[in-house]
């Protein structure tokens, strides 16, 4: 019977043990889970630093780029004519009163005609058909 009372507490420290073992075991392996989910999650991280530190480069690069584009364009807008940077009333790129001028002339009139039928001056119509003949290559 005495042996059976030294045993008892024996077994009941073993058995304990035996659970602390157990319990032990299963807390490595969540251990393991929860570094390799650690070291997945940070090196994710990293990347998406690195990614984001490119678009915030990127989009300054960009805007630097808008920025300049947009100078360029108001340096452009301030450096052309004033009759230039106005919208064209037509489309073609020969004024409109070069065209009457050459329809004219193949019409056969003269340049008193011509300064009449246009409301100019003989000295304006004279500088205009010249200027038309000048442009179509005849002399």
């Amino acid at each position: 019977m005495e042996w059976l009372n030294v045993s008892t507490p024996a077994i009941c420290l073993t058995g304990i043990l035996l659970l602390v073992l157990i319990k032990l075991y299963f807390l490595q392996k969540e251990h393991k889970r929860l570094l390799e989910q650690f070291k997945k999650t940070s090196h994710s991280l990293e990347l998406n630093q690195k990614e984001l530190h490119e678009l915030q480069s990127n989009l300054a690069t960009k805007e630097i780029f808008q920025k300049k584009l947009s100078e360029a364009a108001l340096l452009t807008r301030l450096q052309q004519p004033q009759m230039e940077s106005q919208p064209p009333e037509q489309n073609s790129s020969t004024p409109e009163k070069y065209c009457y001028v050459h329809a004219l002339i193949q019409k056969g009139m003269s340049i008193q005609e011509i300064g009449t039928v246009l409301n100019i001056s003989p000295y304006e119509a004279k500088q205009l058909v010249t200027l038309s003949k000048i442009a179509s290559g005849s002399s």
